[in-house]
């Protein structure tokens, strides 16, 4: 006959796999179409609780000329990690329809207090932009 044996882990155990860790799925995101020019805007936020830790698995910006501009001005989308610039849409056309896109997947790891941003801008004269930003997040315990 065969025993079984069991032991309680040590302090000294290495920690479960992050996704073994109460992972859940958390996002941001900010959608708007006819947007008329403005300043850099913050449009959406998170901060890691505490506690925690975050995955960020997935990235999209998308900016789309809607109406021509008068005078054409740099429009942008961007990311902010954790007070530092992650990515930026920049889009300088005037055509309509024109789109600038990114989507990406970045498995950037922040920690609990970090934040990230999502934000707009658009210092064109008249016309109007189509903005869709959006990060998906996987929280888990530190």
């Amino acid at each position: 006959m065969g025993r079984m044996y069991s032991t309680a882990l040590s302090l000294f155990s290495p920690l479960l796999a992050w996704y073994d860790r109460n992972a859940s799925q958390a996002g941001i995101a900010y959608g708007a179409t006819n947007v008329a020019p403005h300043v850099i805007t913050s449009r959406a936020s998170y901060t890691v609780p505490s506690g925690k830790k975050a995955f960020i698995t997935a990235v999209q910006l998308d900016v789309r000329r809607r109406v021509a501009a008068t005078t054409l001005g740099t429009v942008l989308a961007r990311l902010n990690l954790a007070g530092g610039t992650g990515f930026v849409a920049l889009h300088e056309n005037n055509t309509v329809d024109s789109r600038r896109s990114i989507e990406t997947s970045i498995g950037s790891i922040l920690l609990a207090g970090q934040t990230i941003e999502l934000q707009t801008q658009d210092i064109s004269t008249g016309g109007a932009m189509d903005y869709t930003l959006s990060v998906v997040i996987v929280e888990f315990s530190a």
